[in-house]
């Protein structure tokens, strides 16, 4: 039995904001080229998530990457 777990909570694929934003990569290729990064990091941010550990990582990565992005964004003001 297949499971439509998008229809199931009410998310249209391809058309919520949040799905596009969930799939968004271009910060990633922006982080990049904010700072130095270990050379996991690096494959991982422009190679992908291959399981759970990378996910979490990833993760954390976004985490970081928003808060450098923020201090950018107001040393530019």
């Amino acid at each position: 039995m297949d499971v439509d777990y998008f229809g199931y909570f009410g998310i249209t694929k391809g058309t919520n904001s949040m799905t596009n934003k969930w799939n968004d990569k271009s910060w990633q290729k922006d982080f990049l080229n904010m700072k130095s990064h270990s050379p996991a990091d690096a494959k991982l941010l422009m190679g992908g998530v291959k399981g759970l550990k990378d996910a979490w990582r990833l993760g954390v990565l976004h985490v970081e990457y928003e808060k450098l992005k923020k201090i950018q964004d107001q040393q530019q003001q």
